[in-house]
C-alpha cells in the first residue's frame, strides 16, 4: 500500500501540471514503498499506456473499413452489364443460326436437308438445292456441277471430253506425237515430211495403198454424243493429193480403229459420224498410188 507521503505527492502533482502546464514539481518526496526497483527519481512519462490497453494501427483515412469487401477499381471503358447479345448479333455460321436466346447469343444447327441464309438481315433455315460436296454431270454432259458444302449451290465447270461418273473426264494419254487437240475448227496440215508412222487396219478402203503414207495424228475431244462433220482438203500441193482418214479411241492400238474413211471417187474426204462423249485420235494419212503426192491440207471439225 501506498505511503501518505505518495498520495499527497500524486495530488500536488496533479494541481501543478493543470496550473503549470509542463513544468514538473520538485520538493515532492516519494515513498517508494511498493514500487520495486522503480527509480523515484525517473521523469514521469506521460505518453506512456495503462498496461492493459490493446495497441490499435494506424488508422488510414484512405483505405476501407476492414469489415467491408473489397472493391475493384471503376473502370470507364468497361462494357455496359446489360444485355449481351442483340438482333443485330444474329447470323450463319456455316450451316448453324447463331441467335439471340434471352440476352445471350446461342447456336441452333440447320437440319441436314437444309441450310442457314440471312434473309432481310436474319439467319433462317431453307431446303438444299443440291447435296453438299457432291458432283454430278449436267443433263447433256457437258459440264461437271459441284455443290458446296452447306447445299446452298453449284460450282460449273465445262468439260471438254464430257462429263462421266460425276466429274470430268481424264484426258487420255498418248505415247505418239499429237498435232494438236481440239474438239472443232480447223487445222492447216502439211504432210510433206511428216513421217509413216500409223497404219490403219483392213477394213479401210484400199488398204494396201497407204500405210507408208506420210500421217498426223489429233486427238479429238468430243463433249457429248452428238454428229460431226469432218472434212480433209486439199490447199495446196504439187500434185494432187488424195488423204485417207480414220479414227481410233487409243492413239498408239490399230485395233482400236472405230472406222476408215477413203473417197474413190474425189480426192478431199467430207463425211458425217456420230461419236459418244470422249478423247478420240484422228489420224490423217496420205493415200498413195499414181498421180498423188503429199501437200498441205485443211482438216476442219465441225460438231453439229
Amino acid at each position: 500500500m501506498y505511503g501518505a507521503s505518495t498520495v499527497i505527492c500524486n495530488v500536488r502533482r496533479s494541481i501543478s501540471l493543470v496550473l503549470a502546464g509542463l513544468v514538473g514539481l520538485t520538493g515532492c518526496s516519494v515513498d517508494r514503498t511498493g514500487l520495486g526497483d522503480v527509480d523515484a527519481g525517473a521523469p514521469y512519462d506521460a505518453g506512456a499506456m495503462d498496461a492493459d490497453a490493446r495497441i490499435e494501427p494506424p488508422v488510414d483515412a484512405g483505405g476501407t473499413d476492414a469489415d467491408a469487401g473489397t472493391e475493384p477499381p471503376v473502370d470507364a471503358n468497361l462494357p455496359d452489364a446489360g444485355p449481351g447479345c442483340t438482333p443485330a448479333h444474329e447470323r450463319c455460321a456455316g450451316n448453324m443460326r447463331m441467335v439471340c436466346v434471352g440476352d445471350v447469343l446461342q447456336s441452333e444447327d440447320c437440319p441436314a436437308s437444309q441450310h442457314c441464309e440471312e434473309l432481310a438481315g436474319a439467319p433462317v433455315c431453307v431446303a438444299n438445292i443440291c447435296t453438299p460436296d457432291a458432283v454430278r454431270c449436267s443433263a447433256d454432259g457437258t459440264e461437271a456441277l459441284t455443290c458446296d458444302a452447306v447445299g446452298a449451290g453449284e460450282s460449273r465447270v465445262a468439260c471438254s471430253r464430257g462429263c462421266d461418273a460425276g466429274g470430268c473426264r481424264r484426258l487420255t494419254p498418248c505415247g505418239a506425237a499429237i498435232l494438236a487437240t481440239m474438239s472443232s475448227g480447223t487445222i492447216r496440215v502439211d504432210l510433206c515430211g511428216a513421217g509413216t508412222d500409223q497404219e490403219h487396219t483392213a477394213a479401210c478402203p484400199w488398204p494396201e495403198q497407204s500405210p507408208a503414207g506420210e500421217d498426223v495424228m489429233i486427238r479429238l475431244e468430243v463433249d457429248r454424243r452428238r454428229a460431226i462433220r469432218f472434212q480433209a482438203l486439199q490447199y495446196s500441193g504439187p500434185e494432187t493429193i488424195d488423204p485417207t482418214v480414220y479414227l481410233r479411241s487409243a492413239c498408239e492400238d490399230m485395233d482400236s480403229e472405230i472406222w476408215c474413211r477413203e473417197d474413190t471417187l474425189v480426192q478431199d474426204e467430207d463425211f458425217v459420224e456420230t461419236l459418244d462423249p470422249g478423247d478420240y485420235f484422228l489420224v490423217i494419212d496420205r493415200h498413195e498410188r499414181v498421180g498423188t503426192s503429199c501437200g498441205v491440207l485443211d482438216v476442219t471439225i465441225t460438231p453439229m
